[in-house]
């Protein structure tokens, strides 16, 4: 089954992976090439900013319904 991982940090991304569960989805996420790297910013991306740490807040199906939330 394919799931829709939503990641959150500064900025939030969503990562596709297929998974037999929402949470091996979670893990497949972060190991996706897929998976977003530093956040750049300014004119001609001369700074960029690498804190904080990504986290996935919520898994969709392939229906887009929502099978798994942050708990928190």
């Amino acid at each position: 089954m394919k799931y829709t991982v939503y990641l959150k940090n500064t900025v939030s991304t969503a990562v596709n992976v297929e998974a037999d569960s929402p949470d091996e989805a979670v893990d497949l996420a972060f190991d996706s090439n897929d998976m977003p790297g530093r956040i750049t910013f300014g004119a001609f991306g001369e700074a960029s900013v690498d804190d904080g740490e990504w986290e996935a807040f919520e898994v969709t199906d392939e229906s887009g319904a929502t099978v798994w939330e942050d708990p928190s």
